[in-house]
């Protein structure tokens, strides 16, 4: 008998310590489209980014100026320049769950499709994908 518990508690041991480094799963197509206010296409003119204090540690807070070339979903227009926010996680507790940001940093000069929220009139970055390459 106790040959037979002690896999199965090393097995359940290993299971839930391994979901404590789970990051949250991408957004697929339709998710994005459905919760993004703003879908838009376009280049990133310029990109600043500083660390912040939160609640468990540390954010690196992005912010984006975008050139707007088109419009996918929304109100903006084209030729718009908007300001864009995404973060980062930057420093949390040894163990900790939860949301981690942006998968990757958008960069100056990309051509990117922005899925975007927009939050007390700031546009947002959906997350953890709230953007991909565009070719325009």
């Amino acid at each position: 008998m106790n040959s037979i518990k002690m896999p199965v508690l090393l097995f359940f041991f290993l299971l839930c310590s391994s979901s404590a480094w789970a990051a949250l799963p991408p957004l697929d197509t339709q998710a994005q489209r459905n919760q993004a206010s703003e879908v838009v296409v376009g280049t990133a003119l310029n990109v600043k980014s500083e660390l912040e204090e939160v609640k468990n540690g540390k954010d690196r807070v992005f912010r984006v100026d975008f050139r707007v070339h088109g419009v996918e979903k929304g109100t903006l227009r084209s030729g718009l320049l908007i300001k864009v926010l995404f973060r980062q996680t930057a420093e949390r507790p040894e163990g900790w769950v939860g949301p981690q940001g942006q998968n990757r940093a958008l960069t100056e000069d990309a051509k990117a499709r922005l899925f975007l929220r927009e939050v007390d009139g700031e546009f947002w970055l959906l997350s953890p994908n709230g953007w991909e390459s565009w070719e325009g």
